[in-house]
């Protein structure tokens, strides 16, 4: 019974590796080579005597670039089944590819470069399909920075071989290394430069979004609007979530004086990351400067609901609520942007304004002296300290504000009035 028993496994144990087999033998015929290894892994752990399965594991390693695998599995296959002729001209093939591998390797690593290229370049034509031959070319490029060469080969290697991670490791550095090359040129305002190793880093990955990013942006900086734009499509193209295109859309709308289109790319912007506060803060100055003040309100306040410590969005605020005539709105935000790092001359100056609107003039005439403690010279502040002065009842001190707002263009026909008629009584 137990030996009926011990067929009955055997057999079936045939049964399994015959398909375990078959599977893998059709997935390599189809390209499908991660896939015939784990078949034919499963056929050799049912049917470990068999030297066909072994010569099938070879030739799958070989396609995987597993050389030191292709020639263990060789070796057992012939094993196995010594007067086999097809299995020992497989060994005697991959005992040439490693020794014409290792004479490339040798006169790389003697500095003879050319040399090397030229091996691994015979490989390459002897067998055609093989990745590894390509890749190790394409790094003898790469160390010599010719990294367009480099890109490909690299890709020759992966186009015979996709499944090896190393390979499109490399590759994605040469596009790293041509786009960080590219932004030191950026950071040095060599911006021809610039453009020529973004679009190096295009040319070898077309979908690589940070370096179109920043050929729209440099287009940007430079005034070429209709081009930035065409950047910006491209990189919305290949990634619709890509939050700072969208962004930098508005930002160009904004300079070429489409506002519609300009509000559109930044609640497009808020669509694809609903957490970032620049693209609010925009949208609100651009509902502002079209004197839309109840969007603006919402979506600044919507900003610093995202960012609380964004000093810039709450001045924006203060001004929106103040030309609203909401006065406490105004100067609390006005204080917000001052405990949130905007302790700056205009801010000052715009509270001092709040306040001097509602006559709480001791307040104002603060506000106005602390946006003067930072420019003496700021004719806005020296305005409103004016006003506040007066109505303190302090003409001397407003009398010389005045004069000191009388000094710039902007302000002189506002202050003169008010030296005329400093003697008279705050309403």
């Amino acid at each position: 019974m137990k030996r009926i028993y011990s067929i009955i496994i055997l057999l079936y144990s045939l049964m399994i590796a015959n398909e375990d087999y078959s599977a893998a033998v059709s997935s390599y015929e189809n390209g499908n080579y991660l896939d015939a290894e784990n078949k034919i892994s499963s056929a050799i752990s049912a049917e470990p005597e068999s030297a066909g399965n072994y010569f099938m594991a070879s030739q799958i390693a070989f396609k995987l670039d597993k050389l030191d695998e292709a020639w263990e599995y060789i070796r057992k296959a012939i094993e196995l089944d010594l007067n086999n002729e097809k299995y020992r001209e497989e060994s005697t093939r991959l005992t040439t590819i490693k020794n014409a591998l290792s004479d490339a390797k040798k006169s790389f690593d003697n500095g003879y470069y050319d040399e090397s290229i030229a091996g691994y370049e015979r490989l390459a034509g002897k067998f055609p399909d093989f990745a590894m031959p390509y890749y190790l070319k394409g790094m003898v490029y790469y160390t010599q920075k010719d990294y367009a060469i480099a890109a490909e080969n690299i890709k020759n290697a992966i186009k015979y071989n996709p499944f090896e991670k190393k390979y499109q490791a490399a590759l994605k550095n040469v596009v790293a290394i041509l786009y960080n090359d590219g932004n030191d040129y950026f950071n040095r305002n060599d911006f021809d430069d610039a453009a020529i190793k973004y679009r190096q880093a295009l040319e070898i990955d077309p979908g690589f979004t940070d370096a179109i990013f920043k050929l729209a942006y440099l287009n940007y900086k430079l005034g070429d609007f209709p081009k930035c734009l065409e950047y910006l499509d491209q990189n919305i193209k290949v990634d619709p979530t890509a939050y700072k295109a969208f962004k930098l859309m508005g930002d160009t709308y904004v300079k070429i004086g489409d506002t519609p289109s300009a509000i559109d790319s930044y609640i497009n912007s808020t669509y694809a990351h609903d957490q970032y506060d620049k693209a609010y803060y925009a949208l609100g100055i651009t509902y502002q400067t079209s004197g839309d003040n109840d969007n603006a309100v919402m979506t600044l306040e919507k900003c610093v609901k995202v960012n609380p410590k964004y000093g810039k969005a709450y001045e924006v605020l203060g001004t929106v609520f103040q030309d609203m005539g909401k006065l406490d709105e105004a100067i609390s935000n006005y204080n917000a942007a001052i405990a949130n790092g905007e302790a700056t001359k205009s801010v000052y100056y715009r509270l001092a304004s709040a306040y001097n609107h509602k006559k709480d003039y001791s307040r104002a005439r603060s506000a106005a002296k602390s946006s003067l403690e930072i420019d003496h010279n700021f004719p806005a502040a020296n305005f409103e300290l004016g006003l506040a002065e007066k109505c303190l009842g302090n003409k001397p001190a407003a009398k010389n504000a005045f004069e000191e707002a009388s000094k710039s263009k902007t302000w002189r026909k506002n202050a003169q009035f008010e030296l005329k008629y400093i003697d008279q009584e705050c309403d």
